[in-house]
């Protein structure tokens, strides 16, 4: 044999060998048709994403709605529709944000015949105008709805406009669902300058527009919700202004030697982050403070101030009538401070995290510094401490108890009063459980895009750390890691709004379709499902 011909051998046993040693190539196929009409989707964006910084697998899908990506690597992957005119998706998706069904694809594997759908978004539009009809040129109009948060519904912005010269405005790109709609005549952050009352008597005194809510009232327990479906263009959605006298509140901050005062605030409700009562500033550094054009009504001010890392707080309640209200004195204290150490089981962590204090109305975090220590200064209140890993913390470790002496902290929650230090210890360990398992339909066959959802047994449905929400694939199958040990129980949803099971009410409803689970240290569990009829 010449040396050609053995070269040619060698270099084609090293391209089968190579190619032994390349995952063959997977591919991912099916059809895009409109939600409503069941017509196919041509121009469709299909982006195959997976985790990590590696650039989507793109293609489009043709004038009969079909697609095709070829020569993808094995993994897991979500796939993101776009479209003019259509809300942003992704496959198996059931609401609008939601990732939709993991695709798995094993080597060589195709999957095809995939069922995608696309819904037209909504629109509302309408008119803002002043009482007098003046229409309301710049002003901010913002949709909001209600989201479930720490097993209560909250406002919660969705979009944003701004009214052009007629008053008019369009928010576009809307899923289904309730909205409420609030106008307000300027924007959101309290920085626009106020004018100064020189009025010659309180007859001619300065009068501005209020925002309001749709179909044009104050208070948000009387405005009416806006229900949108699927591609509705809603009209006539209309606001109006009203005037009304607005007043200064004028004070002092007391600020000791060597503290800072960093942020005060006046704010009332829990919608003030929307109906612009809620106005922020920083004392001059003689104490002295003031906030203009100030609607009646009752309001909490608060100002933070900080020497090193102690936090010095103070609060009072304003009531503001028919007249500027002045004199108004706060002085800074130190907060109740809470210190503590991190350890797992008796050693420090290789990686720190972040401990939060989450109360009924405030949150504060505190980093956990080299040496496992914290330290926070928090309002007098009840809290719930909870633990935070990071994305890139280990995925075996868990909170396995917080004490403050002889308070079981973590069961109890953490009650700080208006003086005295609270020292707790907070102790991981790294025998944290996993579990996995399978979604099927009542014939047995595998369910993808379900809503899997592990909820802790009922003496500890108030910490919303300890629950844990998972999507099963297209095989049907979920996944569960960083389980503390303890009893469960196991929910599947195929519709199911995020976040409603950590709500009692919704869960007493449910209560009998969710099976246990007992999660032992370092064990792994598996379970089937099926979705109730």
């Amino acid at each position: 044999m010449g040396v050609t011909n053995r070269f040619s051998v060698v270099l084609f046993l090293a391209g089968a060998l190579l190619a032994q040693d390349t995952p063959p190539k997977s591919a991912v196929s099916g059809n895009v048709v409109d939600a409503v009409t069941g017509q196919p989707l041509g121009k469709v964006e299909l982006l195959l994403e997976t985790s990590g910084d590696s650039s989507p697998a793109g293609a489009s899908s043709d004038a009969k709605g079909n697609f095709t990506l070829v020569n993808l690597e094995p993994g897991t992957y979500h796939l993101h529709l776009k479209r003019n005119g259509y809300l942003d998706t992704y496959y198996g998706a059931k609401h609008s944000g939601a990732r939709g069904i993991t695709l798995t694809l094993q080597p060589g594997q195709e999957v095809k015949d995939l069922k995608c759908k696309m819904s037209p978004f909504a629109v509302i539009s309408g008119t803002v105008r002043d009482s007098e009809g003046e229409p309301v040129s710049g002003g901010f109009v913002l949709l909001i709805h209600m989201r479930y948060a720490r097993g209560v519904r909250r406002p919660d912005m969705s979009q944003l406009s701004v009214t052009d010269d007629l008053g008019q405005y369009r928010i576009a790109n809307l899923s289904p669902g309730k909205y409420y709609v609030m106008a307000t005549p300027h924007g959101l952050d309290g920085d626009d300058v106020e004018p100064v009352d020189h009025s010659p008597d309180a007859e001619h005194r300065i009068q501005t527009l209020q925002p309001a809510f749709y179909p044009g009232v104050r208070d948000p327990a009387d405005a009416t919700a806006v229900e949108v479906s699927a591609g509705n263009r809603v009209n006539g959605i209309d606001i109006t202004l009203a005037r009304s006298r607005v007043f200064q509140v004028r004070g002092k901050v007391v600020i000791p030697a060597g503290v800072e005062a960093e942020s005060l605030s006046l704010r009332t409700g829990a919608w003030s982050d929307f109906t612009m009562n809620e106005r922020s500033t920083k004392p001059a550094r003689d104490g002295k403070f003031e906030f203009r054009a100030v609607p009646s009504g009752s309001y909490d001010v608060t100002v933070n101030g900080k020497a090193g890392h102690r936090m010095y707080l103070a609060r009072s309640r304003v009531m503001v009538g028919d007249s500027d209200v002045e004199g108004v004195r706060l002085e800074l204290s130190p907060g109740p401070e809470v210190t503590g150490r991190i350890t797992v089981e008796g050693k420090p962590p290789a990686k720190l995290g972040q401990i939060h204090f989450a109360g009924a109305t405030r949150r504060y975090n505190a980093e956990v510094l080299d040496d496992a220590t914290f330290m926070a200064s928090v309002l007098p209140g009840r809290y719930d401490v909870i633990y935070s890993f990071g994305d890139d913390g280990p995925q075996s470790l868990f909170v396995k108890s917080i004490a403050a002496g002889s308070v079981d902290v973590f069961h109890q929650g953490l009650i700080v009063s208006e003086s005295g230090a609270v020292v707790l210890d907070v102790v991981l360990s790294p025998d944290a459980g996993s579990a996995e398992g399978v979604v099927l339909d009542a014939e047995d066959k595998p369910l993808g895009g379900i809503t899997v959802v592990l909820v802790p047994e009922s003496a500890l449905r108030g910490r919303y750390d300890l629950f844990r929400e998972v999507s099963s694939d297209q095989n049907g199958h979920f996944d569960l890691k960083a389980i503390p040990p303890g009893d469960y129980k196991l929910f599947a949803w195929e519709d199911v709004e995020p976040g409603i099971w950590q709500d009692p009410e919704f869960l007493k409803d449910h209560e009998k379709n969710g099976q246990a689970l007992t999660i032992r240290k370092d064990g792994h569990e598996s379970a089937r499902l099926h979705i109730p009829r």
